[in-house]
């Protein structure tokens, strides 16, 4: 048996690798859709009450033969979208209006360039900053004479933020973020709102972007606004920044996200499905990590209404509400029975026959966490319906539920007691716990050789107690040619693998390890040896 500290060491995993690049593109669609569906709400980039505007410039300003510009709504959607508009002749004398000292001029000027912006397909992002106008539209965010420019350039920031992470520097290079933090506490609602999106796409384009808004304080008031406002889509907006600022790698500071912890928690019996869905995505976000980050989301009270989720119908709260609780399921045996004492492995059942991969998968995931914790989880684990499909899932052709299905079968069966241990063989795991020897995973492998090796230590007590002839399990292992399976392991490279192999066949299967030693040994000289008579040919 292992001590408890080697098996959590050893069996309880963190999800990684793909899953980060995954997260990262799909947080990256998700800025990108949540900026499309706000600029649908809004309807054609225009702002409520947003009137047509029309403005004698400087002619020397204005391309020969010019003498107005535009005003924002005599431009019309579709040469809006046309490529036509966005040259630098067309642009410039916008661009000169914008750097003008007429305050009407510079605002209709912002909002021409707002409503490019904010163009649903292919938004010309890049000829628009090309222009130099984003540094005018950062000094407009200090205009708190003028709440109205004040909402326009936030917006055109909030859509250049929404661009690649070269075009969110140049925001975040002049200086944005910390005007866009003292927005927070601006008299308007609207402006706060923009300034909360804007905040939002600069934290979700990169750790470094991150960092820098957590880094000038947003978060104290960002949350103030979150308690203070009932307006629901400031309510979302800043739900969703939060969560941007607890995701990427590497991890933000703890101590920098942890206040917002207890403001996620009662979000999370918010009705609004939006809302649920950041909330627990920042709860998933800030529970990966150590103890330390585990305990704070647990003192919060999370764990009944996490567990809840679990069962919602929609796959968009369901998926980082399971991903919360597989965290927790990574933690201390004290902090994976919290999940367990909620109720969650029943939950996971059903989560097994979920159609979708992703969730299916981490259930498995979670249940072979809790399968590597203390000897009470795993009698849990035991008790519930969950191995049976789970060895029915170590049979799917789908690599990645095959492996995780393995996982939590092989971490109860090395883990377990005696009679847990007894427990899984009656039901059938050796065939499949064998199975897994030939694959190529070898931290797999080096997980089935421990449970077999449980399995079989078990069986020698059980042939003592009982007077049998023969380890049952022995026999069992040679009906489903798991002995050559431990035999082709004795060449892996990796030493842990052949070295646990050897030993398992030295002491359960002697006969067959003698065999085998025989069968390898190498004869002195190759060739017919075996035929030479002892005093050689005589010719």
């Amino acid at each position: 048996m292992f001590r408890k500290d080697e098996r959590k060491k050893e069996y309880k995993k963190i999800f990684d690798d793909p899953r980060r690049k995954r997260e990262d593109l799909q947080a990256q669609i998700r800025k990108q859709t949540r900026d499309r569906h706000f600029q649908r709400h809004r309807g054609d980039g225009a702002a409520p009450g947003e009137e047509s505007l029309q403005h004698e410039l400087d002619p020397t300003l204005l391309p020969e033969g010019q003498t107005t510009v535009p005003g924002s709504q005599d431009v019309d959607s579709e040469t809006l979208a046309n490529p036509a508009s966005w040259t630098p002749s067309v642009l410039a004398p916008y661009v000169a209006g914008i750097r003008s000292n007429d305050y009407e001029t510079q605002l209709m000027c912002t909002k021409h360039f707002r409503r490019l912006l904010s163009l649903e397909v292919d938004p010309p992002i890049e000829e628009i900053v090309n222009t130099g106008v984003v540094p005018v539209f950062i000094e407009f965010l200090g205009r708190f004479d003028a709440p109205e420019l004040q909402f326009e350039a936030a917006w055109a920031i909030t859509n250049v933020a929404s661009g690649n992470r070269q075009q969110t520097k140049v925001a975040t290079d002049n200086g944005a973020v910390p005007k866009l933090i003292a927005l927070l506490e601006a008299p308007k609602e609207e402006v706060r709102e923009q300034a909360i999106w804007a905040l939002g796409n600069i934290a979700g384009d990169s750790p470094e972007c991150r960092d820098l808004v957590l880094g000038l304080g947003a978060l104290k008031p960002l949350l103030f606004l979150l308690v203070n406002s009932e307006k629901e889509s400031v309510i979302r907006n800043a739900t969703w920044t939060i969560s941007n600022l607890c995701r990427g790698k590497p991890k933000p500071v703890f101590e920098d996200v942890k206040p917002a912890i207890p403001y996620l928690a009662k979000l999370l019996d918010h009705t609004d499905s939006e809302v649920l869905t950041d909330a627990c995505w920042a709860l998933s976000y800030v529970s990966d990590g150590n103890e330390e980050h585990i305990q704070a989301v647990l003192d919060s009270g999370v764990c009944p209404r996490l567990v809840h989720l679990l069962a919602n119908a929609q796959p968009v709260i369901q998926t980082p509400a399971l991903r919360t609780v597989g965290n927790i399921a990574t933690g201390n045996d004290r902090q994976t029975q919290m999940i367990v004492d909620c109720g969650c492995i029943p939950v996971l059942y059903k989560l097994l026959f979920s159609e979708k991969k992703t969730i299916k998968k981490e259930a498995c995931w979670t249940l072979s966490n809790i399968a590597a914790g203390s000897r009470d989880q795993v009698e849990a684990f035991l008790n519930s319906d969950t191995v049976e499909k789970l060895l029915e899932l170590m049979t799917c052709n789908d690599f990645d539920i095959h492996r995780e299905a393995s996982w939590a079968i092989c971490n109860a069966a090395s883990g377990g007691d005696a009679k847990q241990a007894e427990n899984l063989a009656s039901r059938g795991c050796i065939k499949y716990i064998c199975s897994i020897l030939s694959t190529t995973d070898t931290k797999l492998v080096g997980v089935a050789l421990r449970a077999l090796e449980n399995i079989l230590q078990v069986g020698q007590h059980l042939m003592e107690m009982n007077s049998l002839t023969v380890n049952p399990y022995v026999t069992a292992i040679e009906e489903v040619e798991g002995v050559r399976s431990l035999e082709l392991l004795q060449d892996s490279k990796v030493t842990v693998i052949y070295r646990k192999a050897r030993e398992i066949l030295e002491n359960y299967f002697p006969d067959e390890y003698e065999l085998e030693q025989d069968f390898n040994a190498s004869p002195e000289e190759p060739g017919f040896k075996g035929l030479i008579p002892d005093g050689g040919f005589q010719f």
